[in-house]
């Protein structure tokens, strides 16, 4: 007999064994890449900022829906301070304070699911109904609206200022809104086609 054909022959079983571990090695990292996309974290928003750490450790949120566009102000200076009754220049629609932790992990869940990442291009479109403010003791507090309309987010820190803009689907409006209007706030209707219903 051929030597090379016994020793292919001997080295069969090994070749099998190092197949089993690579089939073995995907099906794990597929079944942890599923597991990741049903079941995100509902702990930890996803943000690129420490935003999240605020958000994660503030003992409550307060959820907020605001008008989709900016209240006309007569002849804001560029120094003048927000009205207190405005939020990032917005009406109020409406507010309301949530330490239930499993409210938290169904919005952060659905946050996560359909957030597509940072966006870095100029966003022509930001007209957000849905907002979440969460603020520590000490003081830092940070805002993150959320533009079902146009598909994107942004973060914002205790002075007003963006510290991050992202891209979001759809997708979570559906949970987002079941929750808001079950604690009672109003969301704006959405403006892309009349008597449609708020994102």
């Amino acid at each position: 007999m051929d030597d090379n054909v016994g020793r292919g022959a001997a080295n069969a079983p090994g070749r099998g064994r190092r197949r089993l571990r690579q089939l073995i090695a995907l099906s794990v990292l597929v079944g942890a890449f599923v597991a990741w996309w049903h079941f995100p974290s509902a702990t930890t928003l996803s943000l690129e900022s420490n935003a999240a750490e605020v958000f994660e450790s503030a003992s409550s949120w307060e959820l907020i829906t605001t008008a989709a566009t900016h209240k006309d102000i007569p002849n804001p200076g560029p120094d003048d301070p927000m009205p207190p009754e405005l939020f990032h220049w917005r009406e109020i629609l409406g507010r309301v304070t949530v330490e239930d932790a499993g409210t938290r992990r169904m919005l952060t869940r659905a946050f996560n699911r359909g957030r597509r990442g940072p966006h870095n291009a100029h966003m022509l479109c930001f007209n957000p109904r849905h907002a979440i403010r969460a603020a520590l003791p000490g003081g830092e507090q940070m805002d993150l609206l959320i533009c079902f309309e146009c598909l994107n987010y942004r973060v914002y820190d205790g002075d007003g200022v963006t510290i991050e803009i992202g891209s979001i689907h759809d997708s979570p409006a559906a949970t987002f809104n079941r929750v808001y209007r079950g604690l009672g706030l109003e969301i704006a209707p959405d403006t892309r086609s009349p008597g449609s219903s708020g994102n």
